[in-house]
């Protein structure tokens, strides 16, 4: 009889085939008894098969037949376990899965692509995008200028808490109108209109200079500070010095700052970063959720492989339990005789056992 080889194999499938070992034993031996020794001394009795018949298959019909069966059943186990490995989720299903996640990541690396296009031609029109770097050099001046314009307010004796949060809030008040005055008039498609109005605003800020400058010489000059030079508490001074501060300002926001449009555009490109993290999340999620399903396709196609060789395995093991079988039907047969013949078919080779199923494990898409 032709033996079994024995090779390497993950756990699961080890203990399948070693079950299906069992069974197949068992039930060769089962055939054994209750068929072909049966058989051999049913067809003896008869003195059949006659002496001079050569084609012994037709004796073989009904052993043949429980062979032909255990295979059957031993390839409806395997695809069984398979199955049961892979639960409620088939191999097709996953290829579905697999091929819907890939479809996902292009989809989505496509999208990433895209946004990172309209992203670029959108920078590409926008000259003042890197105005958020310029907030702190126009906090310094507004820190300043609260400082500075503290000092209208400042009398010395009084309580100067209260002087420097109303300076603080005057000169707050006039970096925010000089940013908001700024934008405002360079939104103006008239040059003479906007040339007019450049000139009122510059008034208007010296204006105020000037009377900031005059309430600072009068609190001062009334106070122990009346010995201070009156170059140092002239209210031209000031006002200079705080139109200083007021221009200083203006010029960073007219250049650097964007205008109306120019901060839709880059309102647009916060938005379109935004979705760009958004899909490069997803993508990274849909990627490693590909890769799980690939593993999973991967372990499932290596036991499907295992299992379809040990199919093959167990398949040749059935057919020298066949031909095992056989043997001794004729064994049998001839000692039970009573014309003492030795047929001529017992000569010849008896024919094949049919394969169980038409296709091994059809399981697997390619």
């Amino acid at each position: 009889m032709k033996t079994f080889k024995h090779t390497p194999r993950i756990v699961f499938v080890e203990d399948t085939v070693h079950q299906l070992n069992s069974d197949i034993k068992k039930s060769h031996q089962t055939i054994l008894q209750t068929s072909v020794l049966l058989e051999a001394r049913s067809y003896a009795d008869k003195n059949l098969p006659k002496p001079d018949e050569s084609n012994l298959d037709p004796y073989l019909t009904s052993i043949g037949g429980q062979y032909k069966a255990l295979k059957k059943e031993v390839s409806v186990k395997l695809q069984g376990s398979l199955q049961r490995f892979l639960g409620v989720t088939g191999i097709a299903p996953l290829d579905e899965k697999i091929r819907g996640t890939n479809d996902a990541i292009s989809k989505e690396a496509d999208k990433v692509k895209n946004l990172e296009s309209d992203k670029n031609r959108i920078q590409s029109n926008t000259k003042r995008s890197g105005y958020k770097k310029f907030y702190p050099v126009l906090s310094f001046i507004a820190i300043a200028d609260c400082l500075f314009t503290a000092s209208s307010f400042l009398k010395l004796g009084d309580i100067s808490i209260i002087a420097f949060f109303v300076g603080a809030m005057v000169g707050v008040a006039q970096v925010f109108a000089s940013k908001q005055t700024v934008l405002a008039i360079r939104e103006i498609e008239n040059p003479q209109k906007q040339k007019r109005y450049w000139i009122i605003a510059l008034i208007c800020f010296l204006i105020e200079s000037i009377c900031l400058g005059l309430l600072r010489y009068y609190l001062a000059h009334q106070g122990v500070a009346s010995d201070i030079p009156f170059i140092a508490l002239n209210p031209l001074t000031f006002a200079v010095i705080n139109m200083l501060f007021i221009v200083a300002a203006g010029l960073i926001v007219y250049f650097y700052f964007p205008t109306k449009a120019e901060h839709e555009q880059l309102n647009h490109i916060e938005e379109i970063e935004k979705d760009i993290t958004k899909s490069t999340k997803l993508k990274g999620d849909l990627i490693t959720q590909y890769d799980e399903l690939v593993a999973d396709k991967v372990k499932a196609v290596k036991i499907h492989g295992e299992l379809v060789h040990c199919e093959k395995e167990l398949f040749e093991k059935i057919d020298a339990f066949y031909d095992e079988a056989v043997g001794k039907f004729k064994h049998e047969n001839v000692t039970k005789r009573t014309d003492g013949a030795f047929p001529e078919c017992f000569k010849q080779g008896h024919g094949s056992l049919p394969v169980a199923v038409e296709k091994e494990f059809i399981l697997l898409t390619n």
